[in-house]
């Protein structure tokens, strides 16, 4: 069970369960949820959703362990506190007018998504990974391939390239993030 409770600002209420069947773990988790601050969400923004309604977001997903090494995990996520294709368009016609609709750009505006991640460590010091987000109402796409350097006594290092392939001619893609590819270097140290 989890839940978030900011006053006058969001509510949720869910719960999360795994089943480990022996070849793969299957994931599901649910969740009640109110926006009752109309800045944190598009719908509430918009005025097409009130502080009195309440969404049901969920996932459901599988990962396997592949060969000594890897791990290959997908996952599908349902925003229904996002918007579809027909309303997006409605309000994509305003984000060059309304200066507020900017604060809601990004990844988590549609409604479907599909995350797809796959990892591989070498020499326990060493891992490559690369995960992809598909938005299925959209046809976004965002691709993240990394390497990683874990130094396990107190820092790792990280190089990962972020590719946004969606059509700069499709309105949903083009406003999903501000960028089309851009390279991250992190250096994490623990206290």
């Amino acid at each position: 069970m989890n839940s978030i409770y900011r006053n006058k600002g969001i509510q949720t209420i869910g719960a999360a369960v795994s089943w480990d069947t022996g070849l793969f773990v299957l994931n599901f988790e649910g969740a009640a949820v109110r926006y009752m601050d109309k800045n944190l969400n598009i719908l509430r923004y918009t005025g097409r959703k009130s502080a009195d309604d309440i969404e049901y977001d969920f996932s459901a997903g599988i990962n396997t362990q592949v060969g000594d090494n890897g791990f290959l995990a997908l996952e599908y996520y349902r925003h229904n506190w996002g918007i579809d294709n027909d309303g997006f368009s409605e309000i994509a016609e305003d984000f060059y007018t309304d200066e507020g609709l900017i604060n809601y750009l990004g990844f988590g505006l549609q409604k479907d998504y599909l995350a797809a991640s796959f990892s591989w460590s070498y020499i326990e010091k060493y891992s490559f990974s690369a995960a992809a987000i598909f938005g299925l109402n959209d046809g976004s796409v965002i691709a993240y391939p990394s390497i990683n350097y874990i130094e396990n006594s107190g820092w790792d290092l990280s190089l990962g390239y972020v590719q946004n392939f969606s059509d700069k001619g499709n309105p949903e893609g083009y406003f999903c993030l501000p960028f089309y590819n851009t390279v991250e270097l992190k250096f994490n140290a623990y206290f």
